[in-house]
């Protein structure tokens, strides 16, 4: 028998391509013959990055129209955006086999909504994490991207207020669009960025969120004070002892790894909140494995 290339395992294939230089490479690889273009062809959309204002972006919409069938390699999709906001050009939420989708330094207004992430229907993506890295979204758009997949496995929110924003931050609305993966969320992160955040008394909507302990499948939180004891009384300092038990309400029972992050921005009472959640372990929290206050490890099992 003759050997051919075309006889290796599709995954030792995949392995090959995974040390090409580019996408260009890739695209080259892909010409070579019929084999070689189905393999290099998964490997060369199954992870896509663009800018917001790309030109290869809106090619990519327009060659994605024309053969569907390219975008079912897609797994991971990324989009970097700027201060400025502009409508997307793509909404990667369509993709029918998309596992996550990432957003970094994307902005919005509150008087404005996403016309294109609009026309989702909410509960139909197949994207199972999501991030929103240094994002400022209004309440419309916060609510498409949270609710718009059918699982959602992890979300990592990560808040950026433009200098001269006119967004609202409404925290029950985030809260609420969770609520639809009550039953699958296993990972979340609500932070900002290590210079801090300033709520708006006249904009936002910034008080403490609901409980999470019904989340039977959430593990792993990373959270920053604001979030569990409300914006509006951190930036003011009106946290008191009525505050201490609110994290313990705020997480869910089979919490397995905790961190908090801008522990100083509950003063005091953040700490107290963490102990309180420490000394009831073995009543509420038995799962509970790890234990992190801004970098400083409080608990864990060994």
């Amino acid at each position: 028998m003759v050997a051919s290339i075309s006889n290796i395992p599709v995954e030792l294939a995949y392995r090959i391509l995974d040390f090409l230089p580019s996408k260009a490479t890739l695209a080259n690889v892909s010409l070579s013959s019929r084999w070689w273009y189905a393999a290099a062809t998964t490997q060369m959309y199954h992870t896509l990055e663009f800018n917001h204002d790309d030109p290869q972006l809106e090619a990519l919409t327009s060659l994605l129209s024309l053969k569907p069938e390219l975008a079912t390699h897609v797994r991971h999709f990324t989009l970097h955006g700027d201060v400025e906001y502009e409508p997307l050009t793509y909404v990667p939420f369509n993709l029918p086999s998309v596992r996550s989708i990432s957003f970094h330094d994307m902005h919005g207004f509150d008087e404005l909504y996403d016309k294109n992430l609009n026309r989702t229907q909410w509960e139909t993506s197949s994207c199972s994490n999501l991030v929103l890295q240094d994002c400022e979204f209004g309440t419309v758009d916060i609510a498409n991207l949270i609710a718009t997949p059918a699982a959602l496995a992890a979300l990592d929110y990560r808040l950026k207020r433009a200098d001269d924003t006119t967004c609202a931050i409404d925290l029950g609305i985030v809260r609420q669009a969770l609520q639809r993966h009550e039953h699958c969320l296993e990972e979340l992160a609500l932070d900002y960025p290590a210079e801090g955040i300033t709520w708006i008394p006249c904009l936002d909507a910034a008080f403490a969120m609901a409980s999470f302990k019904d989340f039977a499948k959430l593990r792993k939180i990373r959270v920053a004070p604001d979030f569990v004891f409300g914006g509006d009384s951190c930036q003011d300092k009106e946290l008191g002892e009525e505050h201490v038990g609110m994290l313990g309400k705020f997480l869910p029972r089979g919490i397995e790894s905790l961190e908090i992050v801008h522990g100083t921005a509950g003063g005091k009472v953040t700490e107290k909140a963490v102990r309180y959640v420490l000394d009831r372990k073995d009543e509420m929290f038995t799962k509970l494995g790890s234990v992190v206050l801004d970098g400083r490890v409080l608990f864990i099992v060994e």
